[in-house]
């Protein structure tokens, strides 16, 4: 991003021009801008349109060198993105939360949160994160899956998932 675009997309934000701004951001989350830009897209992930936060997540996830704050920005951001007692951009905000920062036990902490939705697309990101992060604590999460979910699963998508999970543990 150069600096006429940089300002562009303030002065968008600025006069709260969404539509606008969630076509750069959408065009800008392809790429891997320089972490300098955090805060450009900080006020993005406090907007409450899915498309604006989906995306402005995704660019921080990306971003080279990114502040230690950008972590706690996008983990805030997933938190305040729950309607209707389900997780919206899961699998963006995991993505971008373990490229921030995989080692976080935070990231594991809101995994657990979300496992208790009805909701099998948000059980089976949880379950690819746990399964990339493959850590001691993950691990557990795993071995534990079936505990947090909000009911037992006799769907094939679910049971095939559990599956799955079994064979991690496993290898």
């Amino acid at each position: 991003m150069n600096e006429s675009e940089i300002a562009e997309l303030q002065d968008l934000i600025a006069k709260r021009r969404w539509s606008d701004v969630s076509r750069i951001v959408e065009r800008l989350s392809r790429r891997k801008l320089n972490g300098s830009l955090f805060p450009v897209f900080l006020p993005l992930l406090t907007v409450k349109d899915y498309v604006i936060y989906k995306y402005a997540i995704m660019v921080v996830g990306k971003m080279r060198q990114p502040p230690a704050d950008a972590f706690d920005a996008v983990l805030a951001a997933w938190r305040s993105t729950w309607l209707g007692g389900c997780p919206q951009c899961t699998i963006e905000a995991l993505q971008a939360l373990q490229q921030l920062d995989r080692t976080d036990p935070r990231i594991i902490d809101e995994i657990t949160r979300c496992l208790a939705v009805d909701n099998y697309q948000v059980h089976k990101t949880c379950a690819a994160a746990l399964m990339s992060i493959n850590n001691e604590s993950a691990r557990q999460v795993l071995q534990d899956f079936e505990t947090y979910l909000p009911r037992q699963y006799t769907e094939k998508l679910m049971v095939d998932l559990l599956a799955k999970i079994r064979d991690h543990l496993a290898a």
